[in-house]
């Protein structure tokens, strides 16, 4: 009988996590109106910087669930793994190539992302992850329609799409604000915004549905 997938370590979390925010941060600065520098469109991952913010990524391995949280830090993050919590940055080139710093180590790797899967190769090893999103419910489970959820309570700052807008994925479509931290909900993948549910100055509760997403076919 073959052995079970091995359980993804630290290293490997901390990949997939620097993989994910890095490769977020590149679709909101994609976003960013460069007229306007201060826009909470530009900022890494939609967060306005500050010492308390932070987002939680969960990874599905090996029949596992991993939580990895992460901080914003000038210059990078700082990660929360299983084992410990290591300091992190890096760079991300468009054909999947990570160049990255963990805790002060040099690391080439290289991650293949397919949607919710990413496949990473790193020093001679792989492994294979998948991106558990709350933002994003999966097409099955929402009838066909994918439903963006605020990531926290709080208050609805901006509105960017109304309703039979077309969206690229990694498009900014609403900025929740709490605590004078902000979030930025970006599309997940191409479609066509079915419906809005909030409008600016609406307050909304954490895992409350702000608007459903039509795949593109």
């Amino acid at each position: 009988m073959l052995p079970g997938p091995a359980a993804p370590g630290p290293r490997d979390l901390a990949l997939a996590a620097l993989h994910v925010l890095l490769d977020e941060a590149r679709a909101s600065a994609a976003g960013a109106d460069p007229a306007d520098p201060h826009s909470p469109w530009g900022l890494a991952a939609g967060w306005r910087m500050n010492r308390s913010a932070f987002v939680d990524l969960t990874f599905a391995g090996a029949g596992e669930r991993h939580v990895v949280r992460a901080h914003y830090v000038p210059g990078g993050f700082r990660l929360d793994l299983p084992g410990g919590t290591v300091a992190a940055e890096g760079t991300l080139d468009p054909d999947g190539g990570l160049t990255a710093r963990l805790a002060g180590v040099r690391l080439k790797a290289r991650v293949l992302r397919s949607g919710h899967k990413l496949v990473i190769f790193a020093a001679g090893t792989e492994c294979t992850l998948d991106h558990v999103d709350p933002r994003f419910a999966s097409a099955a489970a929402a009838g066909g329609a994918g439903r963006l959820v605020s990531p926290m309570p709080g208050t609805i700052t901006r509105v960017a799409v109304a309703a039979g807008d077309a969206v690229k994925k990694g498009d900014p479509l609403v900025v929740v604000e709490a605590m004078k931290m902000e979030h930025t909900v970006a599309a997940p993948r191409d479609g066509t915004v079915k419906s809005v549910r909030y409008a600016v100055g609406d307050l909304v509760e954490d895992g409350a549905e702000l608007l459903v997403l039509e795949e593109t076919e």
